[in-house]
């Protein structure tokens, strides 16, 4: 997952403005550290993918039954 993909998760799926997300990566560099940064302040996790596997993966599965 690159740092594209990162921005459009914490703006799609945790609600972050595209404000503040131009902000934190214009200070903080366009890469993936910084994605994780702002994903750890938010939430706690410190991975995308740790997150979506405990978040997405049980709501996932429960969309199939």
């Amino acid at each position: 997952m690159n740092w594209e993909e990162m921005y459009d998760i914490l703006r799609d799926y945790l609600g972050i403005s595209e404000e503040a997300l131009e902000l934190a990566f214009a200070v903080g560099g366009c890469n993936e550290e910084t994605a994780e940064r702002i994903l750890f302040y938010k939430t706690g996790w410190q991975t995308f993918k740790g997150w979506l596997n405990e978040v997405y993966e049980p709501w996932l599965e429960s969309e199939e039954e």
